[in-house]
């Protein structure tokens, strides 16, 4: 077990104490990302049952520069990949497809004026929805971030 040290000053500099605390019993989020073959992703904060979606960092530089992203409706349903929005580049449209079934909690408003995060931020600040799962169980199906790698150099070579 690893310990991590922090150093606590107080208004009186030689009275600074040091305390150690376990990495462990430090508030964190811990993220999960998860693929599709069509490089979508899901990351899900660790004991969530909803997740945060949108395109990859490959997919987006496939695209290019991002000018339009058609956002889906909040509160909808949708199933796992199903048609859930539309990116627009300067060369092409690549459809968006839900990596998961469950209900749309949030959308990613900033994109409309700022849809360019997409290429700055994909994994990020660039997600497109935000969903409440259906059936956690369904990530099994999905690629973790090395399998995903794994993927994207077996792709190249084809």
């Amino acid at each position: 077990m690893q310990n991590l040290t922090l150093k606590i000053l107080t208004s009186k500099p030689k009275e600074a104490r040091l305390i150690t605390k376990s990495v462990f019993s430090i508030a964190q989020r811990f993220l999960t990302t998860y693929y599709t073959k069509a490089h979508e992703y899901i990351k899900i904060d660790e004991g969530k049952d909803s997740g945060k979606c949108g395109i990859s960092d490959h997919a987006q530089q496939e695209l290019g520069d991002v000018v339009f992203v058609d956002l889906p409706e909040k509160g909808r349903k949708i199933s796992k990949g199903e048609l859930s929005g539309a990116v627009e580049s300067v060369k092409a449209v690549g459809n968006f497809y839900a990596p998961v079934s469950g209900k749309i909690i949030s959308v990613n408003s900033e994109l409309e004026s700022t849809p360019s995060l997409i290429n700055s931020q994909p994994e990020d600040n660039g997600w497109i929805i935000e969903v409440q799962l259906d059936d956690k169980s369904e990530i099994n199906q999905l690629m973790n971030p090395e399998q995903y790698k794994k993927f994207l150099a077996e792709e190249s070579h084809k």
